[in-house]
């Protein structure tokens, strides 16, 4: 599972670049809960339900003797219920309170009551009563045993009341040493040090703790309790941390300046720092952007540290994720992998990132890159069996949507209704087939688990924009205020130019690529040139301006070499000029997964260092005449799409467009 970072861990990742590929109703009979607008778990008073003291902030439960660690998800939804104790908390209550109104699937929602339940079990303290078609209900547990209570003094016992009796106690006692959901080691937030007795600087080490603090507990962190604060690591260590956060912040001159450190308790060296720089004009937000850069970093480790054991692994894991997409990085993740063997965490990472960087080897190494990369998913695959996705998926030519990775991308994420990690590669996959709706569904499920990360936030406002469903006016300002605070690149990065060219809005794709950043990010200065010519044909429709646009997508065939998403805005220009012969000539270019033999087109892709065209463009509104086409049937034939869409995954707008692809499956 933790290899599955890789495309997250990167802002550019999958699609930057050519790509392998609640206040809520709350109903009642006769009274309404006033519930918060969100749960907010770390700021959360501490609260009991009988003898269970649950402590939201640290994600501590303690009944009796036991003690436990419960999931941020499981901690929202037991306070949310407990908030509204008697009274019916709905389904989309459950879902705006604990997972911010995203879409969220059933299974999840399901698995996380199942999970509140279980706790009432063990702690004795609380039931869950499901109201059909309504929601859920939290009942402590003396007032629905009362009743109960004089009934059986009434009742005589018979050897069948007996043996039902010595069922649910055997029940219980199962339930009662059910082992404990997986949890990571705890975080310590020491208070950030202000280098100097400037007011601002002291102001920015205070918010910066606290931001830090809320938003690793919204992405799965246990911290240590506030009760006891932490200004070493040998606090950290005493108070059962594996990880100390901590940091400086200086103002110099105009500038507010912060590091920030993660320190391994085990070993007592860093593992990591960042450096972040605002004017002081503009650094009111920067505490927010520290937070949401390290929870996002950290998100690997918190992941990984649920299931993999070994503190050595995760934090090499965490030094890998910080460079990933390098061959320095690569260097580490084969050297994490000799080192542990045993380990599928450590096993995939190494697979997913020998195929991430492959462009970046050398050509005559590649043969054997790829042939260690493949065993070693087979062992993290044969380790776990989650990962059996890496091998059909990541490491076979030409990586387009197929039957067999969807498959083994589905049994994935079955295995766990909000996986961390291969909900982004199946969303890109989803939406790189034209399944744009499953791919919003299945996003959310990484956002859930990292909601600040640039990456999945950055894919769900293209999702949304792509498939513009009927509350999409309202959940994409959200998303986008969202990365405002926390991840700003993820409003000027190539998934939110693609979703403005996709659907014709060249103002909002001009105003990203003139971005000075973000416009370097997304292409070259010559790119760029061509990009500004084909806007400027387009709304000038000017035979000059058309005919210089169309020799620019359209170069002599042994000079091709157009880079993404550049590609793609070649399509969708000549498309809306009307000219679909060029449009036609333009998709030659995508490879023919049909060409030849296996062994051929497995060079053809090592040659390549696994490039490809994404395909994501072609489901854009603005290329709807292309799709009208019947030589689309022939773009699809060449990508695989057809295929896949033959094996009863057909795409989207099959549902609201009669065009001649649509009636080659409509019967399948």
């Amino acid at each position: 599972m933790a290899a599955i970072c890789a495309i997250l861990c990167s802002a550019r990742g999958t699609t930057d670049m050519l790509t392998r590929r609640f206040e809520s109703p709350v109903g009642g009979s006769d009274k309404s809960a006033s519930l918060p607008a969100d749960v907010d778990l770390a700021s959360a008073a501490d609260f009991r339900i009988g003898l269970l003291h649950a402590q939201p902030s640290s994600l501590h439960l303690q009944f009796e003797e036991t003690k436990a660690t419960l999931e941020p998800r499981v901690m929202q939804a037991l306070l949310a219920l407990a908030t509204a104790r008697g009274t019916v908390v709905s389904r989309d209550g459950l879902v705006n309170l604990c997972w911010s109104g995203r879409a969220v699937s059933e299974d999840a929602i399901n698995r996380c009551i199942a999970k509140v339940r279980r706790i009432g079990s063990q702690s004795r303290a609380f039931e869950i009563e499901t109201i059909p078609r309504v929601g859920y209900r939290l009942i402590e547990r003396h007032e629905a045993a009362g009743a109960a209570r004089k009934s059986k003094r009434r009742a005589r016992w018979s050897l069948v009341g007996l043996a039902l009796l010595v069922i649910t106690l055997a029940g219980l006692l199962w339930t009662w040493r059910a082992p404990a959901e997986p949890t990571a080691p705890p975080i310590a937030v020491a208070n950030f040090t202000a280098l100097n007795a400037d007011a601002d600087a002291k102001l920015y080490a205070d918010s910066v703790s606290t931001s830090l603090s809320s938003a690793l507990v919204a992405t799965g962190a246990s911290l240590v309790s506030r009760d006891r604060p932490v200004r070493s690591l040998e606090d950290a260590r005493r108070a059962g941390a594996a990880l100390l956060i901590n940091g400086t912040v200086r103002r110099q001159g105009d500038t507010i300046q912060i590091t920030a450190a993660v320190d391994s308790t085990r070993t007592g060296t860093t593992v990591l720092t960042k450096d972040f720089e605002a004017p002081i004009a503009d650094a009111g937000a920067l505490p927010d952007r520290v937070a949401g850069a390290l929870a996002s970093t950290l998100w690997v480790w918190i992941a990984d540290s649920r299931i993999e054991r070994d503190p050595a692994v995760n934090e090499g894991i965490l030094r890998i994720a910080d460079s990933w997409g390098s061959l320095k990085s690569r260097g580490l993740a084969r050297d994490l992998a000799r080192a542990k063997p045993n380990s599928a965490a450590a096993q995939a990472d190494f697979a997913w990132i020998t195929a991430d960087t492959l462009s970046q080897i050398p050509s005559e190494q590649r043969i054997g890159a790829l042939a260690a990369a493949r065993e070693s998913a087979r062992r993290a695959t044969k380790l776990r069996s989650q990962f059996g996705y890496i091998l059909p998926c990541i490491l076979t030519p030409p990586s387009v949507p197929s039957a067999d990775c969807d498959q083994a991308l589905r049994r994935a994420v079955r295995s766990d209704p909000e996986p961390p990690f291969t909900s982004y590669l199946f969303a890109v996959q989803l939406a790189e087939s034209g399944r744009l709706r499953d791919a919003g569904t299945v996003i959310s499920g990484a956002l859930s688990q990292a909601p600040y990360h640039s990456v999945p936030l950055s894919f769900r406002m293209f999702t949304l924009q792509m498939e513009r469903p009927p509350d999409y006016r309202n959940e994409l300002p959200a998303m986008r205020a969202l990365a405002q605070r926390y991840a700003p690149d993820a409003l000027k990065d190539v998934n939110q130019y693609r979703a403005a060219v996709a659907n014709g809005d060249l103002d909002a794709a001009e105003a990203i690529l003139d971005d000075p950043v973000a416009g370097q990010r997304i292409a070259s200065n010559d790119d760029r040139a061509l990009v500004k010519t084909l806007f400027r044909a387009i709304r000038s429709r000017q035979p000059s301006d058309i005919s210089t646009a169309r020799s620019g997508c359209l170069p002599a065939p042994l000079k091709w070499g157009p880079t993404d998403p550049i590609f793609g805005t070649c399509l969708v220009g000549l498309t809306l000029l009307g000219d679909l012969d060029g449009t036609f000539a333009v998709a030659q270019h995508y490879w023919d997964v049909e060409c030849c033999a296996a062994a051929q087109l497995e060079e053809r892709w090592r040659a390549s260092g696994g490039l490809t065209y994404p395909t994501l463009e072609l489901f854009g509104s603005a290329m709807a005449p292309a799709r009208a086409d019947r030589r689309f049937i022939e773009v699809a034939r060449r990508t695989g799409l057809l295929a896949y869409w033959k094996s009863g995954y057909p795409p989207d707008f099959c549902l609201f467009e009669r065009v001649p692809v649509c009636a080659l499956f409509r019967s399948h």
